[in-house]
C-alpha cells in the first residue's frame, strides 16, 4: 500500500557503552537521555509516529522502548534490514511500501547516514552523532525528500 507523503523521523541511538558483541551494547545513562530529549522534541513538534522500525541490536531496541511513555498508541518493529551493515536502497524501497504516514527509525551507523542520501542525495553523507536525527518528507511522486528538520542531542 503506498500513500502519498510520509513523514519520516531517522534517528541513531543513544550513547551506548562497551560490551564484548556489538549487537549486545546498552544505552549509557547519558544515552537515555539524549533519546528521551529527542523523543519529548518531537512530541512537541507535534511528530507522533505510526511505527517505530528498530535493529534487533539492544541499544536500538532501548532507543524504541524509551519512546513508549511519548508514543503510547504507536506499533513497534523490529527490522533485521536496519542494522549497521544493512542494504539502505532495500530499507528506502521497505519504507515506502509501508503504507504508513509517519514512521520513526531507530538505527545505527552507517544506515543512518545512507538511508539519508537515498532519500536526499543532494546532502550526501554525512555522520550522525549519537541521538542525532533527521524528520523528512518523502513525496512518492516527488523524489528527492524534503528536510524538515535536522537535529543533534543537546545532552
Amino acid at each position: 500500500m503506498s500513500v502519498n507523503s510520509i513523514e519520516l523521523v531517522i534517528l541513531r541511538h543513544g550513547e551506548a557503552c562497551h560490551a564484548s558483541s556489538d549487537k549486545e551494547r546498552r544505552l549509557t545513562e547519558c544515552g537515555q537521555q539524549q533519546i528521551s530529549s529527542q523523543y519529548q522534541w518531537l512530541t512537541e513538534q507535534g511528530f507522533i509516529p505510526e511505527l517505530i522500525l528498530y535493529s534487533p541490536y539492544q541499544r536500538t531496541v532501548e532507543t524504541a522502548s524509551l519512546s513508549k511513555p511519548f508514543f503510547s498508541d504507536t506499533v513497534f518493529q523490529e527490522e533485521p534490514l536496519i542494522t549497521p551493515d544493512g542494504d539502505p536502497p532495500m530499507v528506502a524501497s521497505l519504507i515506502t511500501d509501508l503504507g504508513k504516514k509517519k514512521i520513526l527509525i531507530a538505527s545505527h551507523m552507517p544506515m543512518v547516514s545512507y538511508l539519508t542520501a537515498q532519500f536526499l542525495p543532494e546532502l550526501g553523507i554525512f555522520s550522525y552523532p549519537v541521538a542525532g536525527l533527521c524528520w523528512l518528507k518523502i513525496n512518492s511522486e516527488n523524489l528527492p525528500a524534503e528536510l524538515i528538520h535536522k537535529r543533534w542531542s543537546t545532552i
